[in-house]
């Protein structure tokens, strides 16, 4: 089966220095992708270039991405997403982006306080399916924290999860009715 994975944070940038981030590490994504190639799969791991996770994929192909408008480039600019069997959509993704001045640059601290203004920002959840009429899959929720042995809450179901995932997808899809 061919199927793509997103982990890891998206991020917003706040001039050309600093910027607004979801934290993620990019780890369950990660073990995930790692998991499916292992069952035997062609994996693309789309993954956020902020990723704090160290573990490396194993055979599976890797694009970073920045913003959620990033990734949604460069989720359409896969060649035949139709032959896509399925999405696990794992990536931390920003709920709003700043809104810019179209000539700002660094913006130094010395001038004092900064105000933001927030818009919401690309969803991407509900386009999947459109850009990859031919898959399955969904959003998985929660991860693990960057806490060397310690582990964010329900990670463990999690990590299970993937675990019975890749036994499932070791067996062949059922043949279409």
């Amino acid at each position: 089966m061919r199927i793509v994975v997103t982990c890891g944070p998206s991020f917003d940038p706040i001039g050309e220095v600093r910027r607004i981030t979801n934290f993620s590490t990019g780890e369950l994504g990660t073990m995930l992708a790692n998991a499916l190639t292992r069952a035997g799969h062609r994996v693309i791991c789309f993954r956020g270039a902020a990723a704090a996770n160290p573990a490396r994929l194993t055979h599976a192909g890797q694009i970073a991405f920045t913003t959620n408008d990033d990734l949604l480039a460069r989720l359409e600019a896969l060649p035949q997403r139709e032959n896509v069997h399925a999405v696990f959509h794992a990536a931390a993704l920003s709920d709003f982006k700043v809104q810019h001045d179209p000539g700002a640059r660094k913006i130094p601290s010395r001038h004092g306080p900064l105000t933001l203004t927030l818009l919401p920002a690309t969803k991407l959840i509900d386009r999947l399916p459109a850009l990859f009429p031919g898959g399955r899959g969904g959003a998985l929720r929660g991860g693990v924290t960057a806490r060397p042995g310690r582990t964010g809450r329900g990670s463990p179901r999690k990590i299970n999860s993937c675990t019975n995932l890749e036994q499932r997808l070791r067996k062949p899809p059922a043949p279409p009715d």
